[in-house]
This record gives structure tokens, C-alpha cells and sequence, in this order.
């Protein structure tokens, strides 16, 4: 049984890194970094997870000061908005 099968068992996946491609590798460092300074303001790790995708970051749309969250729903595929609205529907 490979690895991937063992994390699907658990919640959690498994995705590879390009060689060289530190993008990916410095957000989550920052998360963490960013949760050990700041977590004892949070009763959960939820409520931190709220807090992190609120705020404004500076690599997304500063005019209209854009969060996490508002990139993540704009960047969604209208077959995905179309799933939600059967599902809340009951279509």
C-alpha cells in the first residue's frame, strides 16, 4: 500500500513540489510561522484559519484590498458555483 493510499485513509494529501519552486514551500513556512507568533490569540486553529484567510495580502488585488478568500471565490470555475447552487437547491 503506497503512501497516498495511507494519507487518503486520513484526511489528508499528498502533492509534490517542483525542484526549485519555493513559492509553495514559503507560504506554508509563513502559515506556520505566522501561527506559532499568533496562536495564543486564537481559542482554535479554526478561528486562526478565519483570521489568516481575512486579512489582506499583498501579492492579491491591492485596490480593492483583497483576501485569501475573496481570491479563492473569484478564481472559481462556474461549474463549481453551478455544484453549490444544486446542492443548496436540491436540484
Amino acid at each position: 500500500m503506497g503512501l497516498s493510499c495511507t494519507l487518503r485513509g486520513i484526511v489528508l494529501s499528498l502533492f509534490f513540489v517542483g525542484v526549485k519552486y519555493p513559492q509553495t514551500n514559503g507560504k506554508l513556512e509563513k502559515f506556520h510561522d505566522l501561527y506559532n507568533i499568533h496562536r495564543f490569540r486564537f481559542g482554535c486553529l479554526d478561528d486562526f484559519v478565519v483570521w489568516y484567510n481575512g486579512r489582506s495580502y499583498g501579492a492579491l488585488d491591492l485596490w480593492e484590498v483583497e483576501t485569501p478568500d475573496m481570491a479563492f471565490v473569484r478564481r472559481l470555475w462556474p461549474e463549481v458555483w453551478l455544484g453549490i447552487a444544486a446542492k443548496q437547491f436540491g436540484w
